[in-house]
C-alpha cells in the first residue's frame, strides 16, 4: 500500500482500514499533532456495523469532538513519559528513530500504568486496551497510530507489537516523503506565480516604455523637425539674435532628445527587451561617418580628434551595427566633453582568432577610447560604471543623466564583449573595449529593387500620421523641395487615397487608430502588382523589434523621429 500510493490523504483511510483488518480490533485511528501540541483526528475506521458492535460492547457511542480531543492529548502524554523512560534503541535507517524507545505503547483493561484521572478518560469513550504508535516526520513527531479495543479485554501479542513497530516505522518515511513531495509542489507553484507575476510586470513595463517612447519623441519631433525648417530655407529671413534662438532651441531640443534615448534605453535593458541585431556592415564606413560627426564638436573646444587603425583591420565585420556606433558615441562624446586641452584618439585593431566548427573567420575587436582630460580618482572608479553615477570633484562638467558609461557596459556585454578603463587623476583615461565578432569579405547585401527617395523634385507622396503636426512637418520638408503632397489621419484613409492616387512615396506612422501602419502597408503592397509604390516606416518607438515587423509588412526601411533632414535626403 505504501509503495503504491502518493497520496498522503487517501491512504491514510486505506491504512487505518487496513490496520484494523490485520488486528482484528474495534477501532483504529490516526491522530496528526500540530505546531501547538494540539491535534485533530484525521482517519478512522470503525466496524461497518459500528452500532450493534457498540450496543453489545456497552460503548455509548461515538465520542464528542472535545472527547476525542481529551484522548488525543491523553495519548499524546502518555507517549511523551514513554519516550522519555525509554532507553534509545540504534537507528535502522532513520537518524529520527534513535528517540523511539520500547514503542509502541501498550495498555490492557486490568489498570496497569494507569491512574484514577487517566483511567477515567478512558472510560469516557469506552476505551478497554489500546496501542499507541508514534508516526514521525523526520526527527519530529507528527502524529499517533491508535489501535482500540472496546467490547473486551485484550492484551496484544508481541508479534502484533512487532508489526505495528515495523508500519509505523514505514508509514513515517511515507509521511516525510509526502510532505517534502507536497512542500516542494508548493514551492513549484508559488515559483509559477512569481514567474507569471514578472512576466506580466514586464509586458507592463514594455507597454509603459513603448507608450513613453511615443508620448516623448512626438513633441520632440515637432520641436526639432520644425527647428530644422527655419535653420533650412528660413534661416537667410531671420535676424542674427533670432537665429541664435533657434541654435539654442535646437541645441537644447538634442541634448533632451539625449536624455529621454538614454532613459528608454536603460529601462528597454532592466526590462530584458533589448536584443542584437547582427548584420555585416562596413566597420571603416562607421568610423570615418563617427569622425566626420565629431569633429566639429572636437575642433569648436580646440581639441584634436584622430581616428587610427592599422591596415589589416578588417573592413567588413558582422556584428550589431547600431549598438557599436552608440558604444563609441558615448566613449568618444565623454572624451571630448571631459578634455579641455590636448587630444582624443581611438585605436582600433583586431586579433584574428583560429576558426572552430561554430563560428567561421572568428576574430576579437579592440577598441581603445584615449583623451588628455582631467582624469579619474580610483575611489570614482570603483563606481564610474553605475546607473546614474557622475564623478564628482574633478572639474568635469556634471551634465547628462550619468547612463551612457552603464548603457556601453551594458551592450558591451550583451555582445559578449568587455568594457573596461585605465585612468589616473590627471593624466588622462583610457577606456578600452573587446567584442568578439567575424569578419566578412563583404557588406551584407542590399536590397535594391525598391528606389530610394531622392531629394528630385515631382515625387507624389502620402503623409500618413494620426499627429496632424507631424503631417504638417513632413509636408513643409517635401513641399518646399517641389514634392507633390497629401495626408491621411490614419491607416484607412492611407489605403483609400492610394487607390484613388496612386503615390510614388508613402510615409507610414505605425500607431494609428482605426488601422495601424502594418496592416495599411500589408492591404497597399498588396495591391500594389507592379511595385510602384515605396512604403517607408516612421515611429517614435525605441523598441528595434518595429523594424523587423515593418520590414515584413512591406517597407523599405524604418525612420525614428525626431526625424532629421539628412535620413530623409
Amino acid at each position: 500500500l505504501l509503495a503504491s500510493t502518493v497520496e498522503m490523504e487517501p491512504l491514510l483511510e486505506r491504512l487505518v482500514v487496513s490496520v484494523r483488518n490485520i488486528l482484528q480490533c474495534d477501532r483504529v485511528v490516526l491522530y496528526r499533532l500540530d505546531d501547538s501540541w494540539h491535534g485533530t483526528f484525521v482517519a478512522e475506521a470503525l466496524p461497518a456495523d459500528a452500532d450493534a458492535e457498540n450496543a453489545r460492547s456497552g460503548w455509548l457511542g461515538a465520542p464528542t469532538a472535545a472527547e476525542l480531543q481529551q484522548l488525543g492529548a491523553w495519548h499524546k502524554g502518555q507517549l511523551l513519559k514513554a519516550m522519555a523512560n525509554a532507553t534509545p534503541v540504534a537507528a535502522e535507517s532513520e537518524s529520527a528513530e534513535g528517540h523511539r524507545g520500547e514503542l509502541p505503547l501498550c495498555l490492557c483493561d486490568d489498570g496497569t500504568a494507569i491512574d484514577s484521572s487517566e483511567l477515567t478518560v478512558l472510560t469516557t469513550v469506552g476505551v478497554k486496551a489500546h496501542c499507541t504508535v508514534p508516526l514521525y516526520n523526520g526527527s519530529q513527531l507528527w502524529g499517533l497510530l491508535l489501535c482500540y479495543q472496546h467490547g473486551r479485554a485484550r492484551r496484544w501479542r508481541t508479534v502484533e507489537r512487532q508489526q505495528l513497530r515495523y508500519l509505523g516505522q514505514q508509514l513515517s518515511r511515507f509521511i516525510q516523503q509526502s510532505l517534502l513531495q507536497q512542500q516542494q509542489q508548493r514551492q513549484i507553484q508559488t515559483l509559477q506565480s512569481e514567474k507569471a507575476a514578472a512576466l506580466a510586470a514586464n509586458q507592463s513595463k514594455s507597454e509603459f516604455l513603448a507608450n513613453m517612447s511615443h508620448e516623448l519623441r512626438t513633441p520632440l519631433n515637432a520641436i526639432l523637425g520644425f527647428t530644422q525648417v527655419l535653420q533650412g530655407e528660413a534661416a537667410d529671413a531671420l535676424p542674427p539674435d533670432q537665429r541664435q534662438s533657434v541654435d539654442i532651441i535646437s541645441r537644447s531640443g538634442e541634448h533632451l532628445l539625449r536624455l529621454v534615448n538614454d532613459i528608454l534605453d536603460m529601462s528597454k535593458i532592466e526590462a530584458g527587451q533589448m536584443v542584437l541585431n547582427e548584420q555585416s556592415f562596413d566597420l571603416h564606413q562607421l568610423l570615418a561617418t563617427l569622425e566626420d560627426m565629431l569633429r566639429l564638436r572636437a575642433e569648436s573646444k580646440g581639441i584634436a580628434l584622430t581616428f587610427r587603425y592599422p591596415e589589416d583591420t578588417p573592413q567588413y565585420i558582422h556584428a550589431d551595427e547600431q549598438k557599436l556606433r552608440q558604444i563609441l558615441l558615448n566613449l568618444l562624446g565623454n572624451a571630448i566633453k571631459f578634455t579641455q586641452v590636448g587630444e582624443v584618439t581611438c585605436r582600433v585593431w583586431a586579433e584574428y582568432l583560429e576558426p572552430d566548427s561554430q563560428t567561421a573567420n572568428p576574430i576579437q575587436l579592440f577598441i581603445a577610447v584615449e583623451d588628455t582630460g582631467p582624469g579619474i580618482n580610483g575611489e570614482a572608479l570603483e563606481t564610474l560604471f553605475e546607473a546614474f553615477h557622475q564623478v564628482q570633484g574633478t572639474g568635469r562638467p556634471q551634465e547628462g543623466t550619468g547612463l551612457g558609461l552603464t548603457i556601453s557596459r551594458r551592450f558591451v556585454q550583451l555582445m559578449g564583449g568587455k568594457l573596461g578603463v585605465i585612468s589616473e587623476l590627471g593624466s588622462g583615461s583610457t577606456f578600452t573595449v573587446r567584442i568578439p565578432c567575424q569578419w566578412r569579405a563583404q557588406a551584407q547585401p542590399v536590397d535594391t529593387t525598391t528606389p530610394v527617395v531622392a531629394p528630385t523634385r515631382g515625387y507624389r507622396m502620402l503623409v500618413t500620421d494620426d499627429d496632424a503636426t507631424s503631417r504638417l512637418l513632413l509636408t513643409k520638408l517635401f513641399g518646399a523641395a517641389g514634392h507633390e503632397i497629401r495626408q491621411a489621419a490614419n491607416g484607412q484613409e492611407a489605403v483609400k487615397i492610394w487607390h484613388e492616387w496612386k503615390p510614388d512615396l508613402v510615409w507610414m506612422d505605425i500607431r494609428m487608430p482605426l488601422m495601424d501602419g502594418c496592416e495599411a502597408t500589408r492591404r497597399i503592397k498588396a495591391a500594389d502588382i507592379d511595385n510602384q509604390t515605396t512604403v517607408i516606416a516612421l515611429t517614435a518607438s525605441a523598441f528595434e523589434e518595429q523594424r523587423q515587423m515593418m520590414l515584413a509588412s512591406g517597407c523599405i526601411d524604418l525612420v525614428r523621429t525626431p526625424l532629421r533632414r539628412e535620413e530623409l535626403q
